[in-house]
């Protein structure tokens, strides 16, 4: 969704009037933030399936990817295409058993980028990472240290998945 571009500001009885670049951008925001633009499905290749909902789609970025009963019980991995890329940085967290989940470029899974929070600081300290992993795990939260525009998601599963990853980042 291309950027919006400020009309205001208003005030009561005075220009500018009502106008259209306002209230379709508008009823844009909408429908994104609705899920009717910026979600894209994929089916389990054995069961369920995984929707990712790309609720912020500007400078700053968020999705909620949520898999509903999702198996791929195959070796070949699906993606999903993400509406409006990352650049560089995100946190996630994962609130539940998820699939290991992968970024990508294209179809290309990017190793090493993702870490996560092993224990909460304490003291003075930050707290315990696991880092260079190259997949999101489930009951985790952590961060993903490069841009990707894919989200893999997982392979010869030998169980269904009902659960959900929040990522928001740039």
């Amino acid at each position: 969704m291309p950027g919006y571009t400020q009309v205001g500001s208003f005030v009561n009885g005075s220009a500018p009037a009502l106008q259209a670049s306002f209230f379709n951008g508008l009823e844009s925001w909408i429908q994104q933030t609705e899920g009717d633009t910026g979600s894209v499905t994929v089916a389990g290749t054995t069961s369920g399936n995984a929707t990712l909902y790309q609720f912020f789609q500007g400078s700053l970025k968020g999705f909620f990817l949520y898999f509903a009963n999702y198996r791929n019980s195959t070796a070949t991995e699906q993606y999903l295409t993400l509406p409006v890329a990352f650049t560089t940085y995100a946190i996630w967290i994962a609130g539940g058993g998820i699939p290991q989940t992968h970024i990508a470029t294209g179809t290309t899974n990017i190793n090493s980028k993702i870490e996560d929070w092993s224990s909460f600081p304490s003291g003075s300290g930050a707290g315990a990472i696991n880092a260079n992993l190259n997949q999101m795990n489930g009951f985790a939260a952590g961060d993903i240290t490069q841009g990707f525009d894919h989200i893999g998601l997982g392979v010869s599963q030998g169980q269904a998945y009902t659960a959900g990853v929040l990522v928001v980042g740039l």
